[in-house]
Parts: structure tokens; C-alpha cells; sequence
């Protein structure tokens, strides 16, 4: 089949533009057969489907009150409905859709190279056997809306934190590239092209940042925040996820992977930055779902099993100075993605973390994917002095209400990192920890001992330090 749709393609090429250069591929996913898959899902599978025994109360640091009691029966309900068939299409559909936007990205390369020259226009014609249909074609819809509103794309129409040195730069600096699926193709196949125009810009600058840096001021950020401030009772380190959901409920720990993506929202770039994120997000998820959950198996000893991922924290330095671009359009694109690609959302959770995070109020113009909960839901939370979420104490902090002002910066400061982060969870474990939470509770206490006890100069302070150290993350600028 291969061969028959890239021989059409090619004749088709012939009796067209002469002048378009041509390319074909065939994005083949690496789970081929149920066999592979089966090893996969098996070597985790019996960490989900475990008994769970006896389950022991949580006790730890002042946060027993907010653990529920054993949900062993709602548990296993849920992850009854995973399959080996869910697994094996959730993984080929986001080895499909990381594919995708690494192509259309790939468009961004040849931005100072003949832009307005007709004659070397490019075309690539992909196909995605592995793919569902429904996945490619929400993948093109997406891609089109992105065209639609690519102002929306732009650094500064965005923008509000007034931190950006950078000039606005025409819409026409965004190069547009279209994915136009064939509805003629017994499997899914997208023509991509690159929409060119009378504009030719400036020198286009390409930034790498350092990874070591940049993951070493994030696993500060999370002992400091997570961890030692104990903000998530489910996080113990900085190196794994889950603690607390595996001994007490059969929840698999798994090493948080840590990724550095190179896309920018810097006006240099010439736009495409989001083609670039989308890319490297879905790959970093395509390895998560490819490895499995658990960094140790009882079942397999292999390597697959012990490098098992249960969380991603993939940060995007060129995004710090733009958080109504990362929080707006990038996550809206990215909920668009994930909803329309098949069984990834039984597997998938996403969270945002930005510097200058801040909190759902009544006037958000974006949906709340990945956000923190609303400034009037957590006003309530806080306040509400009739629910079981006011017998918080932990001894050290007042009774004394807080402003709206301060629960909007106490719910703030729970997602403010040294970078923008896209956190990327397993989705039963998100499940698990609703379960076994209290979240008025949780929020209720994390809001005040961020606020009265820890205090936001204290918590400036820290974040600032954080955000500098380790050296210069900019490893290549030309």
C-alpha cells in the first residue's frame, strides 16, 4: 500500500507544479502488532488491577484530613475500563499526532531561504496508517483554526505582563501552513504546504536553551514548592510520582521526566513556536505511554518496566515573558489536541505552570484546561466557614480571613515556577487523587500556608532566586 500511495502522489506531482519540491513519508508507529502491545500493557497491568488489601489511612504532615477513606471499589471500576486496545491506540495515535506537528514545523526551517520564490515552494505528503481517522482529521481542523487566528499567536497581542523588550511584528510574519487531509485514501493521508507572502523578514535567530539548567531550576522549584512546602501530598521528590498512591492503593510510582523544548513565542523566531511545542509535547507523551507507568514492576524485569515514566514536566523558556499567549491560546490548542486524539484522554492529564501564573477570574476569556480552579470557586473554599474545609489547623497559622486579593495569590503561587511548564499526569492517578483528597480542604490549606505562614516576600524572594541560578540557560543564538 505504501508504495501504490506515494507512486499516485508522485504522478499527481508530475502533471502539477513542476516547480514544488516534493517529499513523501510514511509515519509507521513502533507498536506494529497486538503482541508488542499485550508486553507493554502486561508488564504494568498488574499494578493497576492488584488487590489492594487492607487499606491504611494516610497520616502525614498535617494532611490526614484531606486523604478520603479507602476507594479501592471506585478504583478498580476505573481502571477496569483500560484495555490492551485503548493502550495500543492512545500510543499510535500521539505517535501520530507528534509526527504531525513535527512536520508542519519543520516548515519554519527554511524561513530565510528563497521566501518568496515560487519555484521553491515545498509539499509533503504524509500517511499515517497507524492513525485513526478521526485523529488526523481533528489534527487538520486544529491546524486550520491556528491560520485562522494567528494573531492570537503573536508575543505581545497577548501579553500583559509588560516584561517583552520585543516590537509586534505583522501577521505576516507567521507563516501559514496549511494540512489538507485526501478523503479519497483508504488510510489517513495530509497534504502539507507552506502559505508564502509578499513580506520578507528579518533574520531569523534560533535559541536552544540549556536542559541541564533548566531542569535543574525546576527540580528546585518542586522540592521547594511540592515537596517541602508539601503543596501535593501525592509528591516526595524530584525524582518520582505518585508516593502515597502505591502502598495504600495500588497506584504505580514512576520517575517524572523532565524535558526542554526549544519553541519560542520570541517575535525573532518569525512565529511557529507552537508548531514546535506541540511537537515536542506529544513526543514527550508518546514516550510516557510507550514505557508505561512504573519505575519498578513485580512482574518484569525489563527495562521498559523499570524506566517507567508516571509524570512529565516539559518546560518552554521561550513562553516566560507571555502568559496570557501560554495560558490562552497554547492551552486551548493543546485541550483541542488531546480531546480529539483517540483514547488519549483515558490515559492523559495536563496541568499549566507559568512565572507569572494567575488565577481563573469571572472575566477569562480561554477555557480552564490544565488551570487552576476559579478565583470565586476558591474564594469559597477558603471563607465558606459552614464546610468540613475550615477544620484545617496546623497550628501555625491565624484564623483570620483572607482578602480576595491574597486567595488569588495564594492560589497563584501553587503554579508559579521558574519557567512555563506543561505538566503532563497519568490519568489514573489523577482520578485516584480525587478520590482520596479533600480538594476544598487541600486548597484551603495550601492557600493559607503559602499565604499567612510562608508569605509572598518570602515567596517572591525564593521564586527570584530560582529563576537565575544555575547560569545562563541560552546555550545558542545565531
Amino acid at each position: 500500500m505504501k508504495s501504490k500511495i506515494e507512486s499516485d502522489y508522485s504522478k499527481q506531482q508530475k502533471q502539477g507544479q513542476q516547480s514544488e519540491s516534493f517529499s513523501f513519508m510514511w509515519i509507521k508507529s513502533p507498536i506494529q502488532d497486538e503482541e508488542e502491545t499485550l508486553k507493554i500493557f502486561e508488564e504494568n497491568n498488574d499494578l493497576y488491577q492488584q488487590q489492594f488489601g487492607n487499606s491504611k489511612k494516610i497520616i502525614d504532615f498535617n494532611l490526614n484530613d484531606i486523604l478520603k477513606s479507602n476507594p479501592k471499589k471506585n478504583m478498580m471500576k476505573k481502571n477496569d475500563k483500560l484495555s490492551m486496545s485503548d493502550l495500543k491506540e492512545a500510543t499510535n495515535n500521539v505517535h501520530a499526532v507528534y509526527n504531525f506537528w513535527r512536520i508542519a514545523s519543520s516548515f519554519d526551517d527554511d524561513v530565510d531561504n528563497n521566501y518568496n520564490d515560487e519555484e521553491n515552494r515545498k509539499v509533503i505528503v504524509a500517511a499515517f496508517p497507524d492513525a485513526s481517522f478521526q485523529t488526523i482529521r481533528g489534527l487538520c481542523e486544529i491546524i486550520e483554526w491556528r491560520n485562522d487566528n494567528i494573531s492570537i499567536f503573536s508575543p505581545l497581542s497577548t501579553n500583559n505582563n509588560n516584561t517583552s523588550s520585543e516590537s509586534t511584528v505583522s501577521d505576516q510574519r507567521k507563516r501559514i501552513v496549511h494540512a489538507v487531509m485526501d478523503q479519497t485514501s483508504p488510510i489517513p493521508v495530509v497534504v502539507f504546504t507552506k502559505e508564502t507572502n509578499d513580506i520578507t523578514p528579518e533574520s531569523k535567530t534560533s535559541i536552544q536553551y540549556n536542559h541541564d539548567v533548566v531542569t535543574k531550576r525546576t527540580q528546585s522549584w518542586v522540592k521547594r514548592i511540592l515537596v517541602n512546602h508539601q503543596i501535593c501530598p501525592f509528591t516526595k521528590s524530584v525524582t518520582k510520582s505518585g508516593q502515597g498512591l502505591m502502598a495504600d492503593f495500588g497506584v504505580p510510582i514512576g520517575r517524572i521526566a523532565y524535558h526542554t523544548s526549544s519553541a519560542s513565542a520570541s517575535t525573532k523566531n518569525a512565529g511557529g513556536g507552537e508548531l514546535i511545542l506541540m511537537a515536542d509535547t506529544f513526543e514527550a507523551i508518546y514516550e510516557m505511554l510507550f514505557k508505561g507507568p512504573s519505575s519498578v514492576s513485580s512482574s518484569s524485569s525489563s527495562s521498559t518496566a523499570r524506566d517507567g515514566i508516571s509524570s512529565i514536566l516539559l518546560s518552554a523558556p521561550g513562553y516566560d515573558d507571555s502568559f496570557s499567549l501560554w495560558s490562552g491560546p497554547i492551552f486551548t490548542m493543546l485541550e483541542s489536541i488531546v480531546t480529539s486524539t483517540s483514547s488519549a484522554q483515558k490515559f492523559i492529564g495536563v496541568v499549566c505552570f507559568h512565572p507569572y501564573y494567575k488565577i481563573p477570574d469571572e472575566n477569562s476569556q480561554f477555557p480552564g484546561f490544565g488551570q487552576m480552579h476559579s478565583l470565586p470557586r476558591l474564594t469559597q473554599w477558603v471563607n465558606d466557614s459552614n464546610s468540613d474545609n475550615n477544620n484545617y489547623d496546623d497550628g501555625n497559622i491565624s484564623p483570620s480571613p483572607l482578602t480576595r486579593e491574597e486567595i488569588a495569590a495564594g492560589g497563584a503561587w501553587q503554579r508559579r515556577s521558574p519557567h512555563s511548564i506543561i505538566n503532563v499526569l497519568r490519568a489514573d492517578q489523577l482520578e485516584m487523587a480525587e478520590q482520596i483528597r479533600n480538594t476544598p480542604t487541600l486548597y484551603k490549606r495550601n492557600v493559607n500556608v503559602l499565604i499567612k505562614d510562608i508569605g509572598m516576600e518570602s515567596l517572591q524572594e525564593e521564586f527570584l532566586n530560582e529563576r537565575t541560578k544555575y547560569g545562563d540557560i541560552v546555550v545558542v543564538e545565531e
